[in-house]
């Protein structure tokens, strides 16, 4: 299976453990002694023992055991378990560190990882249910290698070999194999089965390489530049302006502050989660020291040049500072005040020793009469309220108004969503249709300009004059000669210069029967300014070609009389 987000195996030094355990497949004889031959290691240098330490496969199946189907799932079978095992997870503390450290994978894969620790602590710690819980998901999620493992009541090493190799798809994941192995391993052992003792070999390699990993993990380097920080903020005040600084800042916040609302956050969002709390003159040398680490060859930067990077910065820091208070914060709810020394420091005020919870006395119900008038009924009425019962119903008459204005913004910020994406796709329809349009008269254009023949017309092209020269129509683009000898013609038609600016009025075609486009000459921008002009205001329009005069009026004659 592909495991998500999880690289053991990026580190040059880690052992290839494919490359390793493929080679054991062609081997029957004991695991341990075949390690032992390997590059001259010998059981020492392995760890390889009698009762091997099961540790770095425990390590690997936290690490990997949710793939994909699962992480679909994943919140509801966390809320199960937290449900079943919460009130005993304080008991399981000790067993083992839970590792649910930011920085290294994505919230969600975090979280599972969080808890797959947990579930697993709470195994070693005697669960029942957690150890159902475990067996239950192999099960489900990893069904064709649960149906082959099922099969075998022992487990060899060339069994392992052969139930963990990854399938084709799976080749990629250079860790496949490591964790394909080390699940098998768990699983096996949580359900039972014998495990062989020519496998210890592959417990002390599972070890190995988890340790040499842990090593190339991440090493930042916030204590070098924590050294050289104080000069860096002595050049900054030096050499820069951070009245500059501030005003370019003021800039740079607003357009951070339009991507949060764009998002659907509030502007001020980043300055909220940024918990660093320190000085724009700290961000600034921050910046500058990153930035030389970073490219060391050029040292000197200017203030615009620091700005987009003090920017990144501050969106950096409030990012990590959201994801630390995350991670803290599970452990607090798992933990409470076992999770880490702040509380030894700063003993809470808060003891949930000191609740006293009192149940509420039953009070005799208070008879209130109301009379009404006799003038409006014939007979009284008595109602007998239940004062306290009263002030509970409205109270909760009240939460339910309450929760129902806050469905109803949300349901009105979603109908505004809708309204939206139903205009887009409204105005999508209507480009769409122009489009076609458009489309639709450049085909007659070029077929009318394709035709050889031309037809005999009864009527004379004077008698053709007569009945278009009154026509309301416009023509964009053509030749100046063309442009006079028409217009001497036609005095009511409307001619747009080819060249002609934007200071042309476009309201010339919103009455127009017909707008041309002359194509012979036109600039580009005229053509595209007066094309989404008569598209927007839906005004009928073709395309003429020739300096022919008789021909163009019988083509305008034909489009708009017959």
């Amino acid at each position: 299976m592909a495991n998500r987000g999880f690289d053991l195996m990026s580190n040059n030094e880690v052992p290839n453990l494919f490359d390793i355990m493929e080679d054991t497949l062609k081997l029957h004889g004991d695991m341990s002694a075949f390690l032992g031959n390997i590059n001259g290691l010998n059981h020492e240098a392995l760890g390889i023992d009698a009762f091997p330490d099961s540790y770095g496969c425990e390590k690997y199946f936290k690490e990997s055991f949710v793939n994909e189907e699962m992480s679909k799932d994943f919140p509801l079978i966390a809320k199960d378990f937290l449900y079943n095992e919460y009130e005993n997870l304080e008991n399981y503390e000790m067993i083992d560190f839970i590792e649910a450290n930011s920085g290294e994978d994505s919230p969600e894969v975090t979280f599972e990882k969080f808890i797959v620790n947990l579930m697993v602590n709470a195994v070693d710690g005697g669960s029942d249910y957690a150890r159902a819980l475990i067996l239950y998901l192999y099960k489900t999620y990893y069904k064709k290698e649960y149906n082959s493992l099922k099969k075998f009541n022992s487990l060899s090493v060339d069994e392992l070999m052969s139930l963990s190799k990854p399938s084709e798809s799976d080749l990629e994941y250079r860790n496949c194999m490591t964790c394909n192995v080390a699940r098998i391993l768990y699983i096996a052992k949580l359900s039972g089965k014998d495990i062989n003792p020519n496998c210890n070999g592959v417990y002390s390699l599972l070890n190995r390489n988890y340790e040499l990993w842990k090593k190339s993990k991440r090493d930042g380097y916030s204590d070098e530049l924590a050294e050289i920080h104080i000069d860096t903020m002595k050049e900054v005040e030096e050499k820069y302006s951070m009245d500059r600084f501030y005003a370019l800042d003021i800039k740079a916040s607003e357009y951070l502050g339009g991507v949060l609302k764009w998002a659907g956050y509030d502007e001020e969002y980043v300055d909220v989660c940024d918990d660093n709390e320190t000085t724009l003159l700290h961000y600034v040398a921050t910046t500058l020291d990153i930035l030389r680490k970073t490219y060391p060859s050029k040292k000197e930067y200017t203030e615009a040049e620091i700005l987009p990077y003090l920017t990144i910065l501050r969106a950096v820091s409030a990012l990590t500072c959201n994801s630390d208070w995350m991670t803290e914060n599970w452990r607090y709810l798992i933990y409470g005040t076992k999770s880490n020394e702040f509380y030894d420091l700063y003993p809470p005020k808060f003891n949930p020793d000191d609740i006293t919870v009192r149940k509420k006395a039953n009070k005799p119900s208070i008879l209130i009469e109301h009379e009404v008038p006799s003038k409006n009924i014939e007979n009284y009425l008595k109602f007998n309220i239940d004062n306290e019962k009263l002030k509970e119903d409205i109270e909760a008459l009240r939460k339910k108004a309450h929760k129902l204005e806050e469905n109803n913004k949300d349901l009105s910020s979603r109908l505004s969503d809708r309204r939206k994406l139903e205009e887009d796709n409204k105005n999508l329809k209507d480009e769409l249709e122009t489009a076609n349009r458009e489309l639709a008269v450049l085909r007659n254009f070029v077929y009318n300009l394709t035709e050889s023949e031309e037809k005999e017309e009864a009527i004379s092209i004077e008698k053709m004059k007569e009945e278009i020269k009154d026509m309301r129509i416009v023509i964009i683009g053509g030749h100046p000669n063309w442009t006079y000898k028409v217009k001497k013609a036609f005095p009511n038609w409307v001619f747009v210069n080819p060249d002609a600016t934007g200071s042309t009025d476009p309201s010339i075609v919103d009455k127009a029967d017909k707008v041309y486009f002359f194509t012979d000459i036109i600039s580009h921008s005229n053509y595209y300014r007066y094309m989404n002009i008569v598209k927007d205001r839906k005004v009928n329009f073709g395309y003429i070609h020739g300096v022919n005069i008789e021909k163009n009026i019988k083509q305008i004659y034909l489009e708009l009389i017959e």
